[in-house]
């Protein structure tokens, strides 16, 4: 019994020790040059999106007919996907 305990705890102790996760490698530079140029070119869209918000210009709204035929595709949209489904 003792010797099974000692097994199990050096299996538990083991399978630990390889969960564990190490610092990353990085990547080809490559892979970090093009991600970081992805992560540049979707900041510098997402500022060119709330700049114009920012300077005060008007955006266009709804009329309330627009919202409710809005309104009414969105409540049918469920109903064709349920529909749908087998």
């Amino acid at each position: 019994m003792n010797t099974f305990f000692r097994l199990v705890c050096l299996i538990c102790l083991v399978a630990n020790a390889w969960a564990q996760t190490g610092t990353e490698l990085p990547g080809p530079p490559d892979a970090q040059s093009e991600r970081d140029q992805r992560r540049s070119d979707l900041r510098n869209a997402l500022q060119s999106q709330r700049q114009p918000a920012q300077a005060g210009e008007v955006r266009r709204q709804l009329s309330p007919q627009e919202r409710e035929e809005l309104r009414q595709q969105l409540r049918q949209q469920p109903q064709a996907a349920d529909k749908a489904r087998p």
